[in-house]
């Protein structure tokens, strides 16, 4: 064959290719899937901290968004004290019953004095008042609450048992943690509903603390021990004591010793 340029005249399209050339195939750009509603978000982060914790600490580990964290802990809080209101009401006609059957039969002055119907509506009022109080400063107390909590106590102890997260991890999964308050709910059923979400949302903290500090199940136990009940037990014990020292210091004992 010769090897020789053609005498021919090379055509060239507007676009600079060869003229002669196949069109290059068209293709459509891959159009980019939406992101999740905000409520769907919710429903999907709890239902997987719900049904398989392990898998959801475990992969909200590697989150960053703090605030998005923190408008599930208050979602939940919020929940927690609509669906727990019955069983609080509950436990207010039990209350009156009870002071109606064992106070007032024996001291029958005290029911002269406060009379029937103002404890009664004082008794039955409070739920609402406790729950609504709740729900309007849940924006300010839970993301305090979690923090203080996750700074003074859980990730410090579970750093010094070998964890390796940071404060925004521990911050981030103690925020999470918070899905089981919708399981307030079955705190209608006396002592039992109780333990049923006390068992619950113990099992949720340690699987948070075991994923984000990658540390054994056992030391994640003892850093809720540690860092959940046995420091803020101490911190209380010691805000009480110095108290109770500042009265006895300012107390006149003159007064005292002469009655004696």
């Amino acid at each position: 064959m010769n090897d020789l340029p053609s005498d021919r005249p090379v055509l060239l399209d507007e676009g600079g290719g060869f003229a002669n050339e196949p069109p290059a195939p068209v293709t459509a750009a891959p159009f980019p899937e939406p992101s999740p509603t905000v409520f769907r978000q919710a429903w999907e982060d709890w239902t997987g901290a719900i049904l398989s914790p392990t898998v959801f600490f475990r992969r909200a580990r590697g989150r960053t968004s703090l605030w998005s964290a923190f408008g599930f802990a208050i979602a939940m809080s919020v929940l927690g004290h609509v669906v727990s209101l019955p069983a609080s009401l509950l436990r207010a006609e039990e209350t009156v019953r009870q002071i109606e059957e064992n106070v007032f039969e024996h001291w029958p002055s005290l029911q002269d004095q406060l009379g029937t119907e103002m404890a009664q509506s004082w008794i039955l009022r409070w739920p609402y008042l406790w729950h609504a109080g709740n729900i309007l400063l849940a924006p300010i107390l839970v993301p305090l609450a979690i923090f203080g909590f996750a700074l003074c106590f859980v990730h410090p102890v579970g750093r010094m048992l070998g964890g390796r997260a940071t404060l925004r991890q521990s911050t981030l999964t103690l925020s999470y943690a918070s899905a089981a308050a919708p399981l307030l709910a079955l705190t209608v059923i006396p002592v039992l509903g109780w333990l049923l979400y006390m068992a619950y949302y113990a099992r949720l903290a340690v699987v948070a603390v075991r994923e984000t500090q990658q540390i054994t199940t056992g030391r994640a136990i003892l850093a809720l021990l540690i860092g959940g009940f046995i420091l803020p037990g101490l911190l209380v014990g010691i805000s009480i004591a110095l108290i109770v020292l500042s009265f006895m210091m300012l107390m006149p004992f003159e007064p005292l010793l002469q009655a004696a």
